[in-house]
């Protein structure tokens, strides 16, 4: 946990998640939260992110994450043959580039015949069981992420603490 984030009250962090993924979907692209289940637990009113997507590290047998997550880490000892070192490995619960294409997320062109929503996709979030999906595809895809650091993670919420008080939402002058 990062001293800048651990300043902010549950409010102004929950605050900052919904800014910033807000500020995503408007893009047109599909917003998620990644964090730890501790984080959400402890660290959000994640009540109020329930519209979102989450994408729930939390490491052992079971995920027991409060909010409704599309993907779970369950691990970041894992091994893949050709990779060296430990990898995070991941359950997926969601066809997500099906629902980024009838959203009209990411670059694709929305399905048509797709039921109304806020435009954003976020109805299609939330799964209605955390099981995972069998994917259509050929080959599995592979999700890359990192290596990240602290100033990575500094540099993004500095940039949407800007953005957040640019629409008068939270402060930015926190240590």
């Amino acid at each position: 946990y990062e001293p800048c984030i651990l300043a902010l009250t549950n409010a102004q962090r929950t605050q900052a998640v919904r800014v910033f993924l807000e500020t995503i979907e408007r893009a047109g692209y599909y917003g998620m939260l990644y964090a730890s289940t501790d984080f959400v637990k402890n660290k959000l009113d994640y009540k109020n992110l329930s519209r979102f997507d989450v994408w729930a590290a939390q490491y052992g047998s079971k995920c027991t994450c409060p909010m409704p997550y599309g993907i779970w880490q369950y691990t970041s000892t894992g091994k893949v043959d050709g990779v060296r070192g430990n990898v995070d490995l991941n359950e997926c619960y969601k066809e997500y580039p099906a629902i980024m294409k009838a959203a009209g997320l990411n670059g694709f062109t929305k399905s048509v015949g797709m039921p109304a929503g806020d435009g954003s996709g976020a109805e299609q979030h939330r799964p209605a069981e955390n099981q995972p999906v069998q994917s259509s595809a050929a080959e599995p895809c592979q999700i890359v992420i990192g290596p990240v650091s602290s100033g990575d993670f500094n540099v993004l919420y500095n940039l949407v603490s800007d953005k957040a008080a640019q629409l008068g939402n939270i402060p930015v002058n926190v240590a």
